[in-house]
Parts: C-alpha cells; sequence; structure tokens
C-alpha cells in the first residue's frame, strides 16, 4: 500500500518527530549560526494551558534577500511553558523576526492501544488559525541581548 503526505503533513510529521525525539534534533548543522534561549508560555485567555501543543517559529527574511531561514520548534508542558530547539536541544532561536504556529500532535493514541489507554493528556482543540504562519498573527523578535520570553494567547475555536 502506498500514500502521500502533502507539505502540511509532513511539517507535521518532522515537528512531532523533532520535539519528541531529543536525539534527532541533534543531527541538524549550526554551521556556526547563532541561537538564543527562547522562552515561552503558551495557554488559553482565560489561562488554561495546552500541555503537549507544539509550537513552531520560522524565521523571517526581508523580501528579495538570498537569506537562509531557520525554525524553531517545542513542546508545551503542563506548565504552559516551552523552550524551543533549533539545531540542539533548548538551543533557542536565531536572531530577528520570526512567525509561529502552534498545533497538536495528531498521533496520540494510535500507537496500537484503545483510545482509553491513549498515552496523551486530554487536550482542548486549538483554533485553526493557528496552523499557519500566514494566520496565526503571532510574531516575535528575538534579540542576542534577551531575554526573549514571549507570552502566546490562543482564542478557543
Amino acid at each position: 500500500m502506498m500514500f502521500t503526505l502533502d507539505r502540511g503533513a509532513m511539517l507535521r510529521l518532522s515537528l512531532i518527530t523533532m520535539t519528541t525525539s531529543p536525539t534527532l534534533a541533534l543531527l541538524g548543522c549550526s554551521s556556526g549560526v547563532k541561537t538564543y534561549p527562547v522562552k515561552l508560555h503558551v495557554a488559553y485567555e482565560d489561562g488554561t494551558t495546552i500541555e503537549g501543543a507544539i509550537v513552531a517559529f520560522q524565521s523571517v527574511s526581508d523580501a528579495g534577500a538570498k537569506t537562509k531561514t531557520y525554525s524553531g520548534v517545542g513542546k508545551v508542558q503542563a506548565d504552559g511553558t516551552c523552550t524551543l530547539t533549533t539545531f540542539q536541544p533548548n538551543d533557542g532561536l536565531v536572531a530577528g523576526l520570526h512567525r509561529a504556529t502552534v498545533g497538536l500532535p495528531p498521533l496520540w493514541g494510535m500507537q496500537g492501544q484503545d483510545p482509553d489507554e491513549s498515552q496523551g493528556p486530554p487536550t482542548p482543540p486549538l483554533h485553526p488559525k493557528f496552523r499557519s504562519p500566514d494566520t496565526s498573527e503571532l510574531k516575535f523578535t528575538v534579540t542576542p541581548s534577551g531575554p526573549n520570553e514571549f507570552s502566546i494567547q490562543l482564542e478557543r475555536p
């Protein structure tokens, strides 16, 4: 049986794999690119945290510039905190403007177990606009001088 994944599905699968398997993140090569620690707090507007959500940041290059862009990802913890990984676990992000997305791992409970024995915690749904950097409206600037501490407040669907 053969199946194909669209670009979005491949990106989500890559993000999930990198955040759930830190050893895979070590395979990346920084090529001397400097990163800066980033700490996030992710929750709904009422303060309810979203444990297990995946946050992805994509650096933004100037229009027309032939500059590399870099991605960083992290997994939201029970207290709503999240650190980001670009090349090595928790190394942060490159300096500059970043657009962000927030999503939920689609594979919870799909490890050959009954739904009642799911490995993931029950998590409320996220508004679909947060799945794309074009609609999320989440933009953050990382600076070398820091502190790079950001809060993401999400709307419910």
